[in-house]
């Protein structure tokens, strides 16, 4: 553009008015931005621009928070019997995991024994032409859940009846898993090989086990196979051994 333009001077001062952060209206340079002071004034402005980092933030605390209080307050039990039998022993009675709390030992040092019991029901003479199929249905899943139970090899006190024992043993190649008692623990008219007589003691009276038209049986199963000879499982498996012990010698006495 030649200086003898008409518009010359005009253009100058646009240029200039641009480089100074100006607009065209004539305003003066930018304005400094605002810097927010009092504490209001400082939120509102992190919250702009940093609310969505915050909210994930403070999500991700709380995650980890719960998880730490789930693992810090979750009940880590002992033992967990398994009472597997035709009949619904655990419903008819309110307590059996506090009944055995006495007799059994606290394997996790928590000061304390806590005994979950888990009942499967196991209708083993089921007729498939007769039953109902919600029946059928509820004997095969459950019967599944004792092989589940078997394989994971974490539980060593078992509840059942003949039919049942009968059963697991022939899942173990014909071959009883359970502990010989009678060998561990000397001969008794409540011991049965690997089989106390629950029915005949006082524990199975107090669980109205009178009703039942059978024997029931406490076996306790022994180290080997999916059950992994380690320090927890053994003491498992002690601390049931010892519980026998105590239930035969509470029998003696009556």
């Amino acid at each position: 553009m030649s200086k003898n333009d008409p518009h010359y001077d005009d253009m100058i001062q646009i240029k200039k008015i641009k480089q100074e952060g100006g607009s065209l209206e004539g305003e003066g340079p930018k304005a400094e931005p605002i810097v927010p002071k009092t504490f209001k004034e400082k939120w509102k402005n992190y919250w702009y621009h940093y609310k969505l980092q915050t909210f994930f933030a403070v999500c991700g605390v709380v995650l980890v928070l719960v998880l730490v209080y789930d693992q810090v307050t979750k009940v880590r039990y002992d033992h967990e019997v398994i009472v597997s039998t035709k009949y619904r022993i655990v419903s008819a009675n309110e307590d059996m995991g506090g009944d055995l709390t006495e007799y059994l030992n606290d394997v996790n040092d928590n000061g304390r024994v806590d005994v979950k019991v888990n009942e499967i029901f196991m209708p083993m003479d089921m007729d498939v032409d007769v039953v109902e199929d919600a029946d059928l249905q509820e004997a095969l899943s459950n019967r599944q859940e004792l092989y589940a139970v078997l394989t994971v090899g974490e539980s060593f006190v078992f509840v059942l009846d003949q039919d049942v024992y009968d059963f697991i043993c022939s899942s173990n190649e014909g071959e009883s898993p359970f502990v010989n008692l009678e060998e561990a623990l000397g001969e008794s008219d409540f011991l049965d090989g690997d089989k106390l007589l629950l029915s005949d003691i006082p524990l199975g009276e107090h669980w109205k086990l009178y009703f039942v038209d059978e024997p029931i049986y406490l076996c306790v199963r022994k180290i080997g196979g999916t059950a992994k000879d380690n320090e927890e499982n053994n003491a498992k498996v002690n601390g049931a051994v010892e519980m026998v012990g105590t239930l035969v010698a509470e029998a003696h006495e009556q």
